[in-house]
């Protein structure tokens, strides 16, 4: 089947306040979603004049600097920033953000236009049911496994890897 994915800009201006601006750290990843990523350039240069550094992060599965998709969330080196800055609605790709970085995370909300830190408790929160999934998943003798056949998100081959790793486990 062919499909035909449309990009959809969010309209208007992303216009963070100054005084959000001041809470960042010196040098910010920034990324966004596909809706916002023709905004960022206006956000950089905003954050730079208020004398931030700014470096555009990018996905390894993203066409564009700054783009963030949700297989690339747990994937996106973090290493010389101090903090992550996230432009767009929603916390799916917030949390795939936080994943096993040691780095602040804030998110800002153009629609609601809302700005807010991604709190330490709220990362070992989510850090927390991965890891009781876990358990579950060691503890059950029936697996059910969901593949998907989006591109950059198909996990066949390592779903056949799961099977050989315990072959005691009946796998749907």
């Amino acid at each position: 089947m062919k499909t035909l994915f449309l990009l959809a800009k969010a309209k208007g201006n992303v216009d963070i306040p100054d005084k959000w601006i001041e809470k960042l750290p010196g040098r910010i990843g920034l990324v966004g979603t596909s809706q916002h990523i023709h905004q960022l350039p206006e956000v950089r240069q905003k954050l730079e004049k208020k004398g931030k550094k700014v470096v555009m992060l990018k996905g390894t599965h993203s066409k564009n600097q700054g783009q963030v998709l949700g297989c690339d969330s747990l994937n996106l080196d973090v290493s010389t920033v101090d903090a992550v800055l996230f432009i767009g609605t929603g916390m799916f790709h917030p949390k795939g953000l936080l994943f096993g970085k040691d780095k602040p995370l804030f998110v800002y909300d153009p629609a609601a236009k809302q700005f807010r830190e991604i709190k330490k408790e709220e990362i070992e929160s989510l850090e927390n049911r991965r890891v009781a999934g876990l358990k579950k998943f060691l503890s059950s003798e029936k697996i059910g496994v969901l593949i998907t056949t989006k591109p950059g998100q198909t996990r066949f081959l390592k779903s056949l890897e799961l099977k050989k790793l315990y072959p005691a486990k009946k796998f749907f």
